[in-house]
């Protein structure tokens, strides 16, 4: 082997050499690279995990107030509708109607309850399914003498309510 191929053999292995380490060296920038990409979007799916998760809370927030807007609305009704009633039957009181039942329960027959401004759902016939019960046993531990008349009342407000809400759902 001369000296000439001896030199061009060294070139080409000092060629292959250079070449072998920019192709690592390439190689190794690359995986940091990627390395760098996959550390950004796992802070960006963390943070986006994140920002889910309060947004959750925040939906499950409105939604609450939501239901209490509703519930503060059928409350409100019903107050002013047994206001009403209250004011009726003190009224046939004083009158001194000795039938005072049976006029009470025409007079009821023919009154027609408006419809909720809200949308009137399940949980809306068991919130008011609740609350005529409670009312139900106020009005027998507060007046036991009037409890038949307020019961009959009452239940006839209650399967209006009821008959009106089952046709809704």
């Amino acid at each position: 082997v001369s000296d000439d191929e001896a030199r061009r053999r060294a070139k080409r292995r000092e060629r292959n050499r250079v070449a072998a380490a920019k192709c690592r060296q390439r190689r190794q920038d690359q995986i940091e690279e990627l390395q760098h990409r996959v550390d950004a979007l796992t802070r960006t799916g963390q943070e986006l995990r994140s920002s889910l998760h309060s947004l959750d809370l925040e939906r499950a927030r409105l939604e609450s107030l939501v239901e209490e807007h509703k519930f503060s609305q059928l409350v409100s009704y019903l107050s002013n509708k047994v206001e009403i009633l209250q004011n009726l039957i003190m009224s046939t009181e004083q009158l001194g109607q000795y039938n005072k039942d049976e006029k009470f329960s025409e007079y009821l027959q023919s009154y027609t309850l408006p419809t909720f401004k809200f949308p009137v759902g399940p949980t809306s016939y068991h919130i008011m399914t609740a609350i005529i019960t409670i009312n139900n046993n106020n009005n027998s531990n507060n007046n036991n003498n009037n409890n038949n008349n307020n019961n009959n009342n009452n239940d006839f407000i209650q399967n209006s309510y009821l008959q009106e809400t089952h046709k809704k759902i």
